[in-house]
């Protein structure tokens, strides 16, 4: 039953748990929208290209005094265009006033999650901790019982214990036993909690988790 301490699993959790995974992309999300409007991300470059062709007769006057022959005349224009808005009421500022106050919700809520993954997984470690030792004690304790009960048979063999005294042995070395099966179960339950709680729940955890209920 080897433990990681629990900084360890709260470390982990912050780097993998979904929930965490998904307040941070609400955050990105939200600071992107403040950059959107900026001032300067109002600002639009279009590129234009032209090319264009006519055919000039030779009747046509000329131009700029110069005499063009009769023929195909092509053109090409190439451009930038700049668009910025000068004025817009106050609209932008208020609009990015409230993409600010969205980001920062979401990263109250981000930090908010975080506190109560952490808490998650204390709780989590702590209930592990606490069956494994009471695991510990109760496996002595079985051990305890299971002398008694041999003791018993043999003082009944030997006439110094009655069958009472066997029965009474038998039925604390099964109730030892049910303690120890059940400090097992929430020792078993406590361990997934705690990879569920830190995001590490994988199927290969869970067959670990599955063969340690197997009959050996």
């Amino acid at each position: 039953m080897q433990q990681s301490h629990l900084s360890q699993w709260q470390d982990e959790a912050e780097r993998q748990a979904p929930v965490i995974l998904a307040r941070k992309e609400q955050v990105t999300a939200g600071e992107a929208a403040i950059d959107q409007y900026a001032w300067s991300s109002q600002l639009k470059v279009t590129g234009r290209a032209a090319y264009g062709q006519a055919w000039r007769g030779g009747n046509d006057p000329a131009l700029l005094g110069v005499i063009v022959p009769p023929g195909s005349v092509g053109g090409f224009f190439a451009g930038v265009q700049v668009k910025l808005p000068l004025y817009t009421g106050g609209a932008l500022e208020a609009q990015r006033r409230q993409a600010s106050a969205q980001a920062r919700g979401a990263q109250a809520q981000l930090d908010a999650t975080r506190r109560d993954i952490r808490l998650q997984v204390q709780e989590a470690w702590l209930s592990q901790r606490s069956s494994s030792a009471q695991i510990t004690a109760l496996r002595t304790a079985l051990a305890s019982a299971q002398l008694q009960e041999r003791a018993a048979l043999t003082g009944r063999e030997v006439g110094v214990r009655t069958q009472s005294d066997v029965l009474a042995a038998q039925a604390q070395t099964f109730e030892v036993k049910r303690q120890l099966d059940q400090a097992l179960y929430e020792y078993e339950y406590s361990r997934a909690a705690l990879a569920a709680s830190a995001g590490g729940l994988t199927s290969a955890r869970l067959d670990e988790i599955g063969r340690d209920f197997t009959p050996r």
